[in-house]
């Protein structure tokens, strides 16, 4: 329920960032002015370390701890303590269900994916980029 919740404002999210950062590099990239060059490029990296330390840094660590859990668990001496048998079991096996947080069920929210989208918003602005100097010669 609250990874659907998440995963649908997620990918917007993620659009609008893009969207932003793309234009940003564009227009960081077209200024003669050496301040406003500095802005585009101190805005730019905000929105980037905000999507990627708030969002796929901390989805990545918790795919992670999610994954050590039944690990750990398994490694605690459970079986010495018959009374908690049944609730380890049950346990034990809803730790082994995967936790991934995503994106509109596109992409998955982790360290990769906030580096492919960094790749993916320069690669768009230097397309439009060379598409605009193509257009004005």
């Amino acid at each position: 329920m609250v990874n659907e919740t998440f995963s649908s404002l997620m990918l917007i999210y993620m659009g609008v960032v893009t969207l932003i950062i793309c234009i940003e590099i564009y227009t960081m990239i077209t200024m003669d002015s050496t301040a406003d060059i500095l802005a585009a490029i101190l805005y730019a990296a905000q929105m980037f370390f905000e999507f990627f330390i708030c969002y796929c840094f901390p989805a990545q660590d918790l795919t992670n701890e999610a994954e050590l859990l039944s690990v750990t668990m398994f490694g605690t001496n459970w079986y010495l303590y018959p009374a908690y048998y049944k609730d380890m079991m049950l346990f034990l096996g809803k730790s082994r269900l995967k936790v991934i947080y995503s994106a509109g069920g596109l992409f998955d929210l982790n360290r990769q994916t906030g580096m492919a989208a960094l790749k993916n918003m320069v690669s768009y602005s230097m397309f439009l980029h060379t598409m605009t100097q193509l257009e004005a010669t």
